[in-house]
């Protein structure tokens, strides 16, 4: 039986900007896992919208091999995401609907309710809270807590990568001893340690697309 939409999800509590990170590495990992095509097409979004992202994964994943995503990206303070349905060819106008609904209410810095706002010249969905901290915020200060700059270290690395192992410990071995393909023979500790772990995941991507083993 088709579900039209997945449900929605709980607002978030809390500050979001560290924690978003692993949680969107974590699912779009298994999206891949599960073959759901185009999961990578949601990092670098706003933090408020991690639950968003959540829902609608495991909404696909009840049918992994008949959805990919084609396109993710804000505008006007919402969430617009196209899902081809591999049935037919054509976005699914129903999650279309749905992420742009969800994303209309749900703050994009916190995950909070939220509301459209336009009063300063930007059109972005924010809770009161958000906006407070926009009107007394250089702009680009701003943006850092709507699309985060994250540093990972090497707990984030390992907790993103231990569900591709055996055991938490062949996790640590890899991390540390394993030289990865198209990096020059680093390991991912030692790419991590020079700031570049934006590397480890990008060869990550490559081993699920089948570039490396």
């Amino acid at each position: 039986m088709d579900v039209i939409a997945p449900s929605s999800p709980a607002f978030e509590s809390g500050r979001l900007e560290f924690g978003c990170h692993v949680r969107i590495e974590t699912l779009i990992y298994a999206m891949t896992a599960a073959g759901i095509e185009g999961a990578e097409r949601l990092r670098n979004k706003p933090a408020g919208w991690i639950g968003i992202f959540e829902a609608l994964g495991a909404h696909l994943a009840q049918d992994p091999s008949n959805y990919s995503i084609s396109d993710a990206k804000e505008e006007f303070g919402m969430l617009y995401l196209k899902v081809i349905d591999k049935r037919t060819g054509r976005a699914d106008t129903d999650l279309l609907r749905w992420c742009a609904e969800q994303s209309a209410v749900r703050c994009m810095v916190y995950g909070s309710p939220g509301r459209i706002r336009s009063e300063l010249g930007w059109v972005m969905t924010l809770s009161d809270a958000a906006f407070d901290i926009l009107v007394d915020t250089p702009n680009e200060q701003f943006l850092r807590l709507v699309y985060p700059v994250w540093r990972m270290d090497k707990d984030d690395v390992i907790e993103m990568i231990v569900a591709r192992f055996a055991t938490p410990a062949a996790a640590y071995v890899w991390y540390y001893s394993e030289s990865l393909s198209g990096c020059g023979g680093r390991t991912a500790m030692q790419l991590v340690q020079e700031g570049k772990a934006q590397q480890v995941l990008d060869y990550l991507d490559a081993v699920d697309a089948g570039v490396f083993e």
